[in-house]
């Protein structure tokens, strides 16, 4: 869940909806080269579904979902997206918030690979997780962070995992992918766990990343 630090009505799917519909009107995007797309998530608010009359999509959009969802426009596939077997490669991959939920560095690393793996050759990957700053802190006394490993642990057991900006830019750069878009928020942090609605300054901080695939 993502909010900011004003407490102002916000969401995660808002926000990515925010930052696709940024990356359009900036053209840091061109719709012209998306013919399919693939959104990795829960499923509860699919946020490519909102994009179909501008990328003029039918029937060639995936989201791996936690259930099986009906909707006539688009195809819906309740799978591990680290195993799955996909039939086709895609011009557009949108992380719905999933990267920051694996278990490890080594599980985060595969996943970026399989991203990498299954996009076209100038293919797009939009990418919005939680990163750590100096600030960053639990009080929660149920919450440990292993800022060795960047796992955070709630009651004993991993929940998120949350690596530095540098971190993330290295790893993407040696995984192949060109970042052409990687910017903060000012103010917008992401709660790291459930059960809190507003967040607070001392939670992970918003960065937003778009990459191509150049081969």
């Amino acid at each position: 869940m993502s909010k900011n630090i004003l407490n102002l009505q916000y969401s995660g799917a808002n926000s990515l909806l925010q930052f696709i519909n940024l990356a359009l009107k900036d053209k840091i995007i061109e719709k012209k080269d998306l013919n399919s797309l693939l959104e990795i998530g829960p499923g509860d608010f699919p946020v490519l579904s909102k994009f179909k009359e501008t990328f003029n999509l039918k029937h060639n959009c995936s989201f791996i979902d936690k259930r099986k969802l009906k909707n006539k426009d688009f195809d819906f596939i309740c799978n591990d997206f680290l195993t799955y077997k996909f039939s086709k490669i895609f011009d557009l991959i949108l992380d719905g918030h999933v990267l920051h939920t694996l278990k490890d560095k080594e599980e985060y690393t595969t996943y970026l690979k399989r991203v990498y793996n299954l996009l076209n050759k100038n293919g797009y990957f939009i990418l919005e997780t939680m990163v750590l700053h100096e600030n960053m802190s639990f009080d929660d006394h149920e919450l440990y962070f292993d800022y060795d490993k960047g796992l955070l642990f709630k009651n004993s057991k991993q929940i998120r995992v949350i690596f530095s900006v540098n971190e993330i830019e290295s790893l993407l750069n040696q995984i192949g992918f060109k970042i052409i878009y990687l910017y903060l928020p000012k103010g917008f942090k992401m709660i790291p766990f459930d059960g809190r609605d507003n967040a607070l300054p001392r939670d992970p901080d918003l960065l937003r990343v778009i990459c191509q695939k150049v081969i």
